[in-house]
């Protein structure tokens, strides 16, 4: 089983799920934020540390979390979500039911754009305990 990290779980209000909306090259993106009701209006540039690489390819449309630096506009990916943690997102009313990533994958025969699934999809997944809390710095 793997770990699912959510936004709740980075000590401080500092992390998103966000949408790769432009690769720019040596590990940096453009991202915009989404939230429960869809894409906010903020897009940041992101960068991807060479700690993180093994989280596998981000392209333009993955789905990452990401924080924001306080000390300016940018920000730096966590981890990179898959479809079934795609379909958890959606299942604990983070992003839209109806939000698609582009290219429309498929999950045990399950569409992405389904909302009725079996929710033993997740049994791979485990979830962190929200009052733990994660410090980026020690990642």
């Amino acid at each position: 089983k793997r770990q699912l990290i959510l936004p709740e779980h980075i000590i401080g209000n500092d992390a998103f799920i966000a949408q790769i909306s432009f690769v720019c090259g040596s590990s940096n993106f453009r991202a915009k934020i989404i939230n429960q009701y869809g894409f906010t209006n903020e897009e940041l540039f992101v960068h991807l540390s060479k700690g993180y690489s093994n989280i596998g390819r981000i392209l333009k449309d993955s789905i990452v979390l990401i924080t924001k630096r306080n000390f300016e506009n940018k920000g730096d990916i966590i981890t990179l979500y898959n479809d079934t943690d795609i379909q958890l997102l959606k299942y604990k009313n983070l992003i839209p039911s109806d939000f698609n990533t582009i290219p429309s994958t498929s999950i045990n025969n399950t569409s992405i754009n389904n909302t009725s699934f079996d929710n033993n999809i997740f049994d791979d997944v485990i979830i962190e305990s929200s009052t733990a809390g994660i410090d980026i710095d020690t990642i």
